[in-house]
């Protein structure tokens, strides 16, 4: 497989782990009408499909109903990806917020801390910062974008049209448990919930959280 984005990174797999890859992606998420801009609208069925309805500009996001990851889940990655349908002024995000940043839908999210995205015009941004940027990088209509997370590695990747980009630097620190927590799996402590945000009237995305996807997974066992 080629790599027209950059030389990919490794991911470390642990043995009991590596058959649960790809049998544990599921399809069971989908985006949170509840979490939702107003000015945004989930047009079909499966709350797979979102339209910016309103004739305004400016950052608008809707999130997913759950996290990257559930309890229930035995599977070291997870992964989601987006379709760009119609974009009018080339501004777009795809990425993952820590629970506790799901708290406005309309701010420059991507300047506060527990962010993590892949920007429309090539940047990968990690909690504030832009740790790699490139014009390849840039997405528009017709692009299919995707952003994942490795448990063991901790490490999150993003994808291109079926292709890693250079994200060898993009490690991120797991959340700690809450305090009154007894817990022991860091699965449920994670909480990264995927996002998109939109900037113009009739921006359209449609999302696919799986199990088939245009990235092939099987490439990171």
């Amino acid at each position: 497989m080629s790599f027209p984005y950059g030389k990919p990174f490794l991911l470390n797999f642990n043995g009991p782990n590596k058959a649960n890859v790809l049998s544990n992606v599921q399809c069971k998420n989908c985006w949170d009408p509840a979490a939702c801009h107003s000015d945004l609208e989930i047009t079909d069925a499966k709350c797979l499909t979102v339209h910016y309805k309103e004739n305004e500009y400016g950052r608008r996001s809707v999130f997913a109903k759950h996290s990257i990851f559930s309890e229930s889940d035995s599977s070291d990655i997870s992964y989601f990806e987006v379709f760009i349908k119609t974009m009018k002024q080339d501004i777009a995000f795809i990425g993952l917020a820590e629970k506790q940043q799901q708290i406005s839908f309309d701010e420059r999210i991507h300047c506060g801390t527990g962010i993590y995205q892949y920007t429309s015009g090539g940047y990968l941004w990690i909690c504030g910062t832009a740790r790699k940027g490139s014009a390849k990088y840039s997405f528009g209509v017709g692009d299919t974008v995707g952003c994942g997370v490795t448990l063991s590695a901790a490490q999150i990747f993003f994808t291109k049209n079926g292709h890693l980009l250079d994200a060898s630097q993009l490690l991120f620190p797991p959340s700690p448990p809450p305090a009154s927590s007894s817990s022991s799996s860091s699965v449920s402590d994670l909480l990264l919930i995927p996002f998109v945000s939109l900037f113009s009237f009739d921006d359209k995305i449609e999302a696919n959280f799986g199990p088939n996807f245009e990235f092939d997974l099987s490439v990171l066992c």
